[in-house]
């Protein structure tokens, strides 16, 4: 079949592709949707013909991008590669891209990794954000699109790496009877706990193991302030004690500052600190361990009353958010379900585009870290 597309025009090969997949009429989510897809077959095959040919065995990362290169390769031959960013595209062929994907299927839990580079497919499970919302439910797992279609004999649409069951209402009530659907934190896994709780015994743990710190200077570190403290010294949440004209009190989180610490383990600290003499010092600390750092900073954003926010702009297929911040594990997996579109002035991804379908379960897992959600309609829907 890919051979057949390649004598295609451009536009006639993606218009099949998406009709095929019911994916949305925009050529770089086809590129993505068509290579998850053959990503999760070519996993999933040894698993399909285990009773014919014994024991399967597991798909090499090599082997993927192998297959990708030849078979769908013809889908970016026509872009010019020295206008994208590397974290973005690459440009040999489509396997190196095969990588990025093969990481996001894992991520969402499509497929898992072994070790060794090999993998399998993960089991079909429907994630759904309310039980009371009739919404698009969301289909995790390695199984191909044809046989999810023939099992659920409804209407399934693939964009990106997301695949989203459109149930009516009576097969809906059927789902919920025959399926055990999992709520959004079901899927995420992790805590248990929200935010608020979570922060607070955190905090309460930490400040049991702070030490005394007594003439310890800390002139040369930064403060997160995401707060309207008095005295603090311009905008920024992370700035220099320095530039306080007043001591911060209460617990706080510190960090060195750059020339002090290198940037790839910079250690954080909770710390209360006091004026001695005209000069910031630190009265406690004890370090924060570095797998809790940045969820622990959107739970001081929470506890005094700081609230980030993310815009999403919709159309009729295709939701874009610009995010310009790190999300902490694991709400930085429904990041996976999109591609990137945009980078800030340091390369880094900061706009994403995702299916519409995909949006009540964003605005929900942005809802877990405190982060409001405004949500603009773009003219193209307006029209």
């Amino acid at each position: 079949m890919s051979a057949a597309m390649e004598l295609m025009g451009s536009a006639d090969a993606f218009s099949l592709l998406a009709g095929i997949l019911d994916c949305t009429q925009n050529a770089e989510a086809i590129r993505v949707t068509a290579l998850a897809e053959f990503i999760r077959s070519s996993v999933y095959q040894p698993y399909h013909w285990e009773s014919d040919w014994g024991e399967p065995q597991p798909v090499h990362t090599n082997r993927i991008k192998a297959a990708a290169r030849r078979d769908l390769g013809f889908l970016w031959k026509n872009i010019d590669y020295s206008t994208f960013h590397s974290g973005t595209s690459e440009s040999d062929g489509g396997a190196p891209r095969a990588t990025d994907v093969l990481r996001r299927l894992g991520e969402v839990g499509d497929i898992v990794e072994l070790g060794g580079g090999f993998w399998a497919p993960g089991p079909v499970r429907i994630v759904s954000t309310s039980d009371d919302i009739e919404s698009a439910l969301l289909v995790i797992g390695g199984t191909p699109f044809e046989t999810l279609k023939m099992k659920f004999a409804t209407r399934i649409s693939c964009v990106g790496c997301g695949r989203f069951v459109h149930p009516d209402r009576e097969s809906l009530r059927q789902f919920r009877v025959e399926q055990d659907l999992l709520s959004v934190d079901d899927w995420l896994g992790g805590l248990p706990e929200n935010l608020t709780t979570w922060s607070g015994r955190v905090l309460r743990a930490l400040e049991k193991n702070m030490s005394p710190a007594a003439d310890i200077e800390a002139s040369e570190c930064e403060i997160y302030v995401p707060d309207d403290l008095p005295g603090k010294p311009g905008r920024g949440n992370w700035l220099s004690i320095r530039d306080f004209s007043v001591v911060p009190t209460g617990p706080r989180l510190c960090r060195p500052s750059v020339g002090k610490s290198a940037m790839y383990d910079r250690p954080m600290y909770l710390a209360k600190l006091r004026e001695d003499g005209g000069r910031a010092t630190f009265r406690q600390l004890t370090m924060v361990p570095a797998d809790i750092r940045l969820r622990l900073m959107f739970g001081f954003e929470q506890m005094y009353e700081v609230q980030r926010s993310v815009t999403l702009e919709i159309n009729d297929q295709i939701s874009r958010a610009r995010i310009s911040f790190k999300l902490p594990y694991p709400e930085s997996r429904i990041l996976a379900f999109g591609w990137p579109v945009g980078t800030d002035q340091k390369g880094r991804t900061n706009v994403y585009e995702f299916s519409s379908d995909l949006t009540p379960f964003l605005i929900q897992v942005l809802g877990r870290l405190n982060i409001r959600t405004e949500m603009i309609i773009s003219q193209e829907t307006r029209r």
